[in-house]
């Protein structure tokens, strides 16, 4: 075992390595590390004949709903309705936009709560006119409570400790 953690037992060597460790320490500890979380994507492709109704469902947890991007294929003239819902313990929050060029994209900011459930919905305006091709990308960021920034520290110090022991061998 190593001396420099035996109890009742001072000497120089002892004190020089713990003024090693605190010196280390202390200049590790005014080093800046960032994390960045990433937003996640949340897509799909819907392909078919008539395509109207909910083309993305999706249950979330906590975090940002950033922004969304959708395009289709061969846009009906009078263009298409887009609704975004989120809704959560009964509260919903809407937003409808028309789209008349055939990729939208529109910032969102949208915070969502734990097993909040998005919805995305497409219609024509015009009954005669068809969708055949839908592909939507919402983008959505975590809440820092679900990140693991905590570990990054933990095995720095691990590794810190690990290098000091070998040292003082």
């Amino acid at each position: 075992m190593n001396d420099v953690f035996v109890k009742g037992v001072v000497d120089e060597k002892r004190i020089s390595l713990i003024e090693g460790i605190i010196s280390r320490l202390s200049r590790r500890s005014r080093k800046v590390v960032t994390a960045i979380t990433p937003p996640i994507p949340i897509s799909t492709c819907v392909l078919g004949d008539n395509i109207s109704g909910c083309v993305l469902k999706s249950l979330l947890f906590s975090g940002i709903i950033t922004k969304g991007i959708i395009k289709i294929e061969d846009l009906p003239k009078g263009g298409v309705e887009v609704v975004i819902e989120i809704s959560n313990s009964g509260i919903k929050t809407t937003k409808s936009y028309k789209m008349d060029t055939s990729i939208f994209m529109v910032e969102l900011n949208i915070g969502v709560a734990n097993g909040s459930l998005l919805s995305v919905y497409v219609k024509t305006f015009n009954i005669d006119e068809v969708i055949n091709e839908v592909l939507l990308t919402m983008l959505w960021v975590p809440d820092k409570k679900s990140t693991n920034i905590e570990n990054y520290i933990i095995d720095d110090l691990d590794s810190l400790a690990n290098e000091y022991l070998k040292i003082s061998e």
